[in-house]
């Protein structure tokens, strides 16, 4: 995404075994990072444009439950499992924090603060 005026909060956590939490203390963390650093983007304001999150196979639906707590029912959320083919347990995860995380039991995810209207579509 190339989006200048824009503000992108990235975020990764290991899951424990309460996934609703975890999501929901890593959301509030990385959105406590946008307000701090949002003085410098005075386009962007209020909850995300959307999340896009990509967590390993399996509390995927209790990760949607947590980033839902934290920023409302209203905030789309796009993105998914990072299950391999096989389901051999090969996937990862990783996100820019920290000069670079990655891990193989969490979910990394990005709230994105578009500075542009956002629209989205379900098509199959």
């Amino acid at each position: 995404i190339y989006d200048p005026e824009g503000f992108y909060a990235p975020g990764i956590f290991e899951y424990t075994e309460k996934p609703v939490e975890d999501a929901f203390r890593a959301c509030k963390k990385a959105y406590g990072n946008f307000k701090v650093e949002r003085e410098t983007k005075k386009s962007v304001h209020g909850v995300p444009s959307f999340v896009w999150f990509n967590g390993a196979p399996d509390p995927e639906d209790r990760t949607l439950e947590g980033f839902a707590k934290a920023l409302g029912e209203n905030t789309p959320v796009v993105g998914g499992s990072s299950a391999d083919n096989d389901i051999s347990g090969k996937w990862k995860q990783w996100c820019s924090l920290n000069g670079g995380t990655i891990t193989s039991s969490g979910c990394s995810f990005t709230l994105c603060f578009c500075s542009a209207v956002v629209q989205g579509q379900l098509f199959t």
